[in-house]
């Protein structure tokens, strides 16, 4: 039944039992979160708790040796970068030396390269930049240098002569 439709008696009826039914509840809550510190007290208490603590107690100190080997570890790999940044630094003087040497020798050896290869355009000029026989000079430029021989008769076979 709808509630603007209860009588007067029906509605002090639900208030009544809406107040018991939170005050059970409220008790109900109560009793739980009682034991449940009961059970979490117990259980702190006992063996399982001290072996927990033991455990965090290993931990701790195995962590904390892991930290110290690491700390060291990393004092080391400083103190190495250190060295290697000086010896980084005072070989420079001696790289920039050889490589300017260097530099030089093979600047020197170019240099050479294209005067020869200058040197040969102008002595080779006719074939220089020239890479097919058919661009390089006509067949006629050699027509008049060459001798043609006489070509021998064939073998059992008579060759006639021209009249």
């Amino acid at each position: 039944m709808p509630k603007n439709q209860m009588t007067m008696e029906e509605r002090e009826a639900r208030r009544l039992a809406t107040n018991a039914r939170q005050r059970a509840y409220s008790a109900r809550q109560r009793e739980y979160r009682q034991a449940r510190e009961d059970a979490e007290k117990l259980i702190e208490a006992g063996s399982l708790q001290a072996a927990c603590d033991e455990a965090d107690r290993n931990m701790n100190i195995a962590l904390e040796a892991r930290q110290t080997e690491l700390r060291t570890i990393d004092e080391q790999i400083a103190a190495l970068q250190a060295v290697r940044a000086e010896a980084a630094a005072r070989q420079q003087s001696a790289l920039d030396v050889v490589k300017l040497r260097r530099d030089a020798a093979w600047n020197n050896k170019r240099a050479a390269q294209l005067d020869a290869e200058n040197k040969l355009k102008e002595q080779f000029s006719d074939v220089a930049g020239c890479y097919s026989v058919a661009s390089w000079k006509p067949v006629e430029d050699f027509l008049q240098t060459v001798t043609v021989p006489s070509v021998p008769a064939p073998r059992g076979k008579k060759v006639s002569q021209p009249a």
